[in-house]
């Protein structure tokens, strides 16, 4: 285990949440009002859009919704 008890596993910088809904690929990372992404998320963001992805930063979970069902 890691400092706090935190357990890493994973990709750095992959979104919190992978979606695909009707044909598209949607990776939203969810943040506090005032969070950042990390470097990691930067890169991960820039390759997953690259690859013809969507990307979404949501603050509340009406901001994840919007992604989806846009």
């Amino acid at each position: 285990m890691g400092a706090g008890g935190m357990v890493r596993a994973g990709i750095a910088g992959v979104a919190d949440l992978l979606v695909v809904y009707e044909g598209r690929a949607i990776a939203i990372e969810v943040k506090t009002p005032t969070g950042r992404l990390s470097r990691a998320q930067h890169k991960w963001r820039d390759a997953w859009r690259k690859a013809g992805g969507e990307y979404y930063v949501a603050r509340c979970v009406a901001d994840a919704i919007k992604a989806v069902f846009k």
